[in-house]
């Protein structure tokens, strides 16, 4: 049947009975019926004002447990950013609308951080709260008078996690609410759409105590036990007057530590009055609607049909995505208007496919290019890899891949920030993709997407951190490759604009060729890396071709970080000591401790081997905290020999420096050994003294102020500067060896020993020769006004049993010739057994 012949059958059928259809609206309508709606909306209002407390409660405390896990919060618990965390946590009060104040409490529960200047240092550790988040995992309270604020107060708290350990509790996060804030929420609510009155009331109750939480017209204490403690519906007397009270008890869960009672209450008299209303209401309501429904059917039948087919028609158009459908005639009425919504949809629904196809483009860039440089990544490059190793199969075709790494990046990233970092890797990019043919391909990256032919024609790409990648395809020799190798590191010969800065960057080139060094993409890459690694090792500005060799310097060079791991672990070291004679008294002055490793299977092996690799790794700083504990033992246990209170000087590395405690750790070995300070003496290399941060110069200024003694070693073979001679309290300076090796011959050296001689003396710094291997250096370096010497030719380094032998017998000692004697000479004493043990001949 037609729209209009319905239309017109239901507008006469309406007319023909509208005394029928009123007589059953008004029976619907009767009391009864109406009163149970009343009563249903008063549970249904009841439940969901308690819903709205709950949520209020349970929001805090997700929002409590969400800053827990803030970093910043976590630090003042280890790192003691008390000054941050408190304007954080003051930061989120204000941005909350739930917390008055809120806490952070360490694991001995001491508040560390709060909103507050006030609250920092109180001891909570016996508060319930502190107690139930650290070993409950969460606390609520009742509504109670508040210790932190003075006033009624619901407080939350969460424990504080650590990042390393989600099981490892190391503190307690604790919120407060002011319930006046939440009762002024609820003074806010309506019951049955009127506001609160002697008729209209709601009232919030803790079934725990004799007066509500909340009651805006207030009764005496024992009105309220009138009052139901189950949910439901009901009518009772309460305060004097007749209710209908809708009962609500808190689910569990609700965030509520007890389960509260939220009661509706509605005057029978209003809710009698409200059902005679809404009686006369619906009943002409309906009278109205018979009418003005029989009429609208009858006027607007026929112009409902035309357009609504129209639209029909257009609607079918568009489920097959045609979005240029002619749409009915601009109308002023409701037909109008559903065309206009039509319109309005398919639009919306164009607008849409047209973001859904940028959407998918934008994924794709995501997927398969880097955000810093606009190149392809890392997934870009397997994808391409397979392609062209397959085209070179099919064509027997040579290709190479060239993996190409920026020289000391990370330096760049520490000096002038990870965003100056970014720039030089986006005009490094712009330059490399200038050297590159359309048929090759560089990369930087690290995600997955399909390419085209079309984009693979020409395409630069990063492939994550500082590397790029080069594929060359077609290749007839390497001849070709190390000539692209060489125009790729060209290209950074102009120094690169970061700002106000000029950088001066190199690059080292690793290059693996197919078919001879591997068959597929992740055999070519890994020899090209390793390829790259062998380059760096040769002094980086460089490029180096695969071979075998390097698989197997790598695999050596991670079982030798495994053994040294292993040998910190099980402290195979030991220490040989190098004695040190003063050429002004010929006295044994102090000693050099050297670590030697005492491998079980290949026996001493040379620090040259394994410390280079320590440095790098880390694993400097326990195997020097080991040398430090290790040289104060002995020297305790030599107290009372021919080596007691010898001072005895350690190496340090730049890594242990940094180490905030490092000092410290210095006081405490002392100490536990029972040791002076000035019988220690520390060896720092000049890349520490010049170090740029401030924490190393603390650091040396905090051991200099305990006593122990500082030296420069191999000094004059590293900075140029000599700032820090002025800003740190030096005591001497260790003439590199390379100066001394060929003193005699050379007057070069010569010079610049007497030059190093005479500004140490000048700034009074005593001076210490290393490498002295014979007796006419030895009396050169006398006569040269140098204060000490150390080297092979007085002793090699000796575990401890073989020096303290050495202390004990006859030293070599130098003839007391004036300083200026023409024939100097040298008088040896050393007993043979001491130079056996030596190791000399």
């Amino acid at each position: 049947m037609r729209l209009g012949v319905r239309t017109a059958a239901w507008a006469l059928a309406l007319s023909s009975i509208p005394m029928l259809g009123m007589a059953v609206l008004t029976f619907y309508s009767s009391r009864t019926t109406l009163r149970e709606e009343i009563d249903s909306q008063l549970l249904s209002a009841a439940r969901s004002e308690l819903a709205t407390v709950s949520q209020f409660v349970s929001d805090a405390a997700a929002d409590l447990s969400t800053w827990s896990n803030l970093h910043i919060i976590q630090d003042v618990l280890t790192d003691d950013e008390e000054g941050d965390a408190s304007r954080e946590l003051a930061r989120l009060v204000r941005q909350s609308s739930s917390f008055t104040e809120i806490l952070a409490l360490n694991d001995r529960g001491r508040v560390v951080a709060a909103t507050r200047a006030a609250y920092i240092g109180l001891d909570l550790a016996n508060s319930t709260a502190f107690r139930d988040a650290t070993t409950r995992g969460a606390y609520r309270s009742d509504i109670e008078r508040s210790a932190i604020i003075d006033r009624d107060a619901l407080t939350i708290a969460e424990p504080i996690r650590a990042d390393y350990d989600r099981n490892t509790v190391i503190g307690a996060l604790i919120g407060v609410i002011d319930w006046q804030r939440v009762s002024g929420n609820l003074h806010e609510l309506t019951v049955l759409g009127a506001r609160q009155d002697r008729d209209r009331r709601l009232v919030l109750r803790d079934p725990g105590k004799a007066m509500p939480l909340y009651d805006t017209i207030g009764a005496e204490p024992s009105a309220y036990a009138s009052l139901p403690y189950s949910a439901g519906l009901r009518m009772a007397e309460f305060d004097g007057r007749a209710y209908l009270i809708g009962t609500a008890v808190a689910a569990d869960g609700g965030g509520l530590k007890r389960p509260w009672l939220l009661h509706t209450l509605v005057s029978t008299a209003t809710a009698d009055a409200s059902v005679l209303e809404l009686r006369d209401r619906f009943i002409a309501f309906g009278i109205v609607f018979l009418l003005v429904s029989t009429a609208a059917g009858l006027a607007f039948a026929r112009s409902l049909e035309r357009p609504i087919v129209a639209l029909q028609m257009a609607a079918s158009r568009l489920a097959e995505r045609d979005f240029d459908t002619p749409l009915p005639a601009a109308r002023s009425d409701e037909i109008g208007s559903l065309t206009a919504s039509f319109d309005a949809m398919r639009t919306a629904l164009k607008s849409n496919e047209q973001q859904r196809s940028e959407a998918e483009q934008k994924i794709l860039r995501l997927a398969y290019y880097d955000q810093v440089t606009g190149l392809p990544n890392r997934a870009y490059l397997k994808d391409y890899l397979a392609s062209a190793l397959a085209a070179a199969v099919r064509h027997h075709k040579q290709m190479a891949v060239l993996y190409f790494d920026l020289d000391h990046f990370k330096r760049i990233n520490d000096t002038l920030g990870h965003g100056a970092g970014d720039v030089l890797l986006e005009q490094a990019a712009q330059r490399l993709n200038e050297c590159v043919r359309g048929s090759d391909m560089l990369v930087r990256g690290a995600q997955r997407v399909a390419h085209d032919d079309r984009q693979a024609e020409h395409t630069m790409a990063r492939f994550g951190g500082d590397e790029f990648v080069l594929v060359l395809n077609d290749l007839e020799d390497a001849y070709g490759v190390a000539r692209v190798a060489r125009r790729l590191q060209d290209a950074f010969v102009t120094p690169f604009k970061i700002g106000s800065d000029e950088l001066f960057v190199t690059s080292s080139i690793g290059i693996a060729m197919y078919p001879d060094d591997g068959a597929d993409a992740e055999t070519l890459l890994r020899n090209a890396d390793a390829a790259m690694y062998d380059a760096k090792q040769h002094g980086r500005n460089n490029y180096s071709f695969y071979m075998k060799e390097m698989n197997a310097r790598a695999r050596d060079r991670l079982s030798l970080e495994g053994r040294l791991r292993k040998a910190i672990e099980q402290e195979q070291f030991e220490l040989h000591y190098q004695p040190q004679l003063d050429l002004r008294n010929n006295q044994l002055i102090g000693l050099e401790a050297l670590v030697r490793w005492a491998d079980p299977e290949k026996g001493l092996i040379s620090p040259m081997e394994f410390i280079p690799l320590a440095e790098e790794t880390g694993l400097i700083v326990p195997l020097g905290e080991w040398i430090l504990k290790r040289a104060c033992q002995q020297m305790r246990a030599w107290n009372g020999s021919a080596l007691g209170g010898v001072r005895v000087a350690i190496n340090l590395s730049l890594r242990q420096v940094k180490e905030k405690n490092f000092a410290a750790l210095v006081g405490e070995v002392l100490a536990a050994n029972q040791l002076p300070a000035s019988q220690l003496e520390l060896e720092l290399t000049e890349s520490v003294l010049m170090e740029d941060s401030d924490g190393p110069g603390r650091i040396l200024d905090s051991l200099k102020a305990m006593g122990l003694s500082l030296s420069i070693d191999d000094f004059g073979t590293g900075y140029s500067s000599l700032s820090y001679l002025k800003r740190f309290a030096i005591n001497s300076l260790k003439i590199d060896r390379s100066f001394v090796r060929d003193m005699e011959a050379d007057g070069n050296d010569q010079a610049i020993i007497t030059a190093i001689i005479a500004m140490a003396h000048k700034l009074n710094l005593d001076v210490v020769a290393e490498g002295v291997e014979t007796r006419e250096q030895a009396l050169l370096l006398r006569q040269l006004n140098c204060d000490q010497i150390q080297g092979y030719w007085l002793s090699r380094p000796l575990p401890p049993a073989d020096i303290e032998r050495f202390a004990s017998a006859p030293l070599a000692v130098l003839d007391s010739l004036p300083l200026n004697s023409p024939t100097p000479t040298l008088t040896l004493l050393a007993h043979e057994g001491m130079r056996h043990a030596a190791g000399e001949s």
